[in-house]
């Protein structure tokens, strides 16, 4: 017997490498035969996914076997019922070799694609109010303005979010598959790249000269130039990165591995990474809206950990029941105080903390496991899914919960907001699905669109990072300054806009600081603002709202008919203290376009 069981572990020994090697070889055949078409003969994908095990490590090989043999429900992938099982599990042996891809300059070079003599979209009203939808089902994207649907373009597999330019005259796509769409907003789909095999998401520069992908295969950072998606620079990166998101302040990054405690800061301006040390691994995590923060998931999701992006200290941790899902965290403020609530995967309910002062607040249940908490500034609840045909409402004074079935018997997923708040966009994930808008403030339906299986939204205004102290601040302005201030008029103090354009944000942050004391300083004799007690994020968030209110002066020119029979009879106006010069000598604006130009001169500089 025991003889017998040598010979048998002999046996396996000497001979499962070649059975081993068999069984991948007839996989190959299998696939190439049956799979090459959609997923590319190398694997890298063409109209389906790359296949690699980079790709695959979450899925079992029980869970590839159903997908294999019954297909993929609402997708491109068909069931492939005739091949056997032991062909089925040569494939995914084959599925499990590793592969190795020099994704190079050359292949990015060579994947790039123009399109010309596409349709032109319809013209919009305000570029900040854009919102680009994008309908799984299909494999498209929609361009919206308000209830307004301006363009739809092909394409597939869209992951990690769509990015605007700093200037916002076009957007960046991003799919599973390392392709990269470039969409010029006043032109129409203007271009495609491959950045790599598989990509975890895409960030700017904000100086508008650079799109970055961050890649999980190769592991590398590709930096291409913006005008013509061109190659400007490859990193490679020794490990797994969480993503790349850019500061506010200044033109760079940060990045975080899912597999290494280190943080990565990407100077935008160099093309250069420096690392520094982190206490415990980061992985999924957000920058707070002032960029003095990351606030990230650690401990396998079993913790959320507050690191200060000065000194790489973690400054607050708690431990959390389920792991979060902070990158679709939602902010508020109300009463002094910032706020931010995030789903836990796999779990039903929200988690709600204290910004800056770093504190746990409650759990809500919501009644399913979701994935999205969003709301907006001047809503006045958080917009919640929970996996089902509800629409969760939490109120985020009281934390009161209401619920509403925005189509009875099929799925609601996800809400994103115009650039005011006053319209929620909603997703009925569902082949005949649809986008219904909302009121945000009567909770009534707007128009519907059919759709078929839309997901993710993006609206200009809540989807870029640079507006979250902008909202905020408006926020802090309604509650503390309103009485006194108003944003465009005259109220018992100067408007807003005028203070921005007459002001840097160092002079308006000084007077914050001690309003009292800076304006004798500034030659008021009867000073009448009150010190207003603001904690320091306070102050930070209203710099930024009232400087978005700032005036540009645009160039006009002034005439004087009085001097109709002098040599040089007009003007050229930049300033207010040209404007005023001009027209204290009896200068005035002629055409409808040089008076429409002056009311800014007038609000501003009188």
């Amino acid at each position: 017997m025991k003889l017998n069981l040598c010979v048998f572990f002999v046996f396996l020994m000497v001979f499962t490498p070649f059975l081993s090697k068999a069984s991948e070889q007839n996989g190959r055949t299998v696939y190439l035969n049956k799979c090459a078409t959609c997923h590319h003969a190398e694997r890298i994908g063409l109209s389906g996914p790359p296949l690699i095990p980079e790709t695959l490590d979450k899925l079992t090989d029980e869970k590839m076997t159903k997908i294999i043999s019954k297909g993929l429900p609402n997708t491109l992938m068909p069931a492939h019922a005739d091949l056997r099982p032991d062909e089925i599990a040569d494939v995914i042996s084959f599925l499990r070799t590793k592969k190795i891809i020099n994704w190079n300059a050359k292949k990015i070079s060579d994947s790039l694609r123009q399109y010309k003599n596409l349709p032109a979209p319809m013209p919009f009203k305000d570029v900040l109010n854009l919102t680009a939808v994008v309908e799984r089902g299909a494999q498209k994207v929609w361009l919206m303005e308000n209830d307004q649907l301006l363009d739809k373009f092909d394409f597939s597999d869209v992951h990690g979010g769509i990015k605007y330019s700093r200037d916002y005259s076009k957007f960046f796509v991003p799919a599973r598959d390392g392709h990269i769409g470039k969409y010029i907003v006043n032109k129409g789909y203007d271009s495609r790249v491959r950045a790599c095999i598989s990509l975890r998401n895409i960030t700017v520069s904000n100086d508008n000269k650079y799109l970055i992908a961050t890649c999980l295969y190769p592991q590398q950072m590709v930096v291409l130039n913006q005008s013509d998606l061109k190659v400007k620079k490859i990193i490679d990166l020794k490990g797994k990165v969480s993503g790349l998101y850019t500061l506010n302040n200044e033109n760079s990054g940060i990045f975080t591995f899912r597999d290494s405690a280190q943080i990565g800061y990407f100077d935008f301006n160099k093309l250069k990474i420096t690392y520094k040390k982190l206490n415990e691994t980061i992985e999924d995590f957000f920058i707070d809206p002032l960029d003095k923060f990351i606030i990230g998931t650690s401990r396998n999701g079993e913790y959320i950990s507050v690191v200060d992006l000065k000194n790489q200290k973690t400054v607050f941790e708690k431990a959390s029941s389920g792991m979060p899902h902070l990158s679709s965290a939602s902010y508020w403020y109300d009463k002094g105080e910032f706020y931010f609530a995030t789903f836990h995967i796999k779990s039903n309910f929200i988690s709600v903390w204290k910004m800056y002062k770093w504190d746990f607040v409650k759990n809500i249940e919501v009644g399913g496991n979701g994935f999205f908490v969003r709301s907006h500034p001047r809503a006045p609840q958080l917009w919640i899914d929970n996996g089902s045909d509800e629409l969760v409402l939490v109120d985020k004074k009281s934390f009161e919960v209401t619920k509403l079935k925005p189509y009875p018997g099929k799925k609601f997923t996800h809400t994103e907001f115009s650039k005011d708040g006053s319209i929620a966009y909603l997703s009925i994930y569902d082949k005949e699905g649809s986008l219904i808008l909302y009121d945000t403030a009567t909770l009534k339906e707007l128009n519907r669109f059919v759709i078929n299986f839309p997901v993710g939204k993006y609206n200009v205004v809540n989807k870029e990072r640079e507006f979250l102290p902008v909202n905020l601040g408006h926020s802090v302005f309604m509650g503390k300054c309103w009485g006194c201030h108003h944003q465009e008029s005259m109220a018992f103090g100067p408007s807003f806009k005028k203070v921005a354009s007459m002001r840097t944000k160092e002079m308006i942050r000084t007077h914050l600081d001690g309003p009292r004391a800076n304006a004798i300083n500034l030659g008021y004799k009867n000073p009448t603002m009150p010190d207003i007690p603001l904690s320091e994020e306070e102050k930070d968030m209203l710099v930024a709202y009232i400087s978005s209110l700032k005036v540009k002066l645009l160039p006009f020119t002034m005439y004087n008919m009085a001097e109709h029979s002098l040599k040089h009879p007009e003007r050229i106006v930049k300033d207010c203290e040209s404007y005023k010069q001009w027209k204290t000598l009896g200068f005035d604006a002629f055409t409808d376009k040089e008076k429409e130009i002056e009311k800014n001169y007038i609000e501003v500089c009188n």
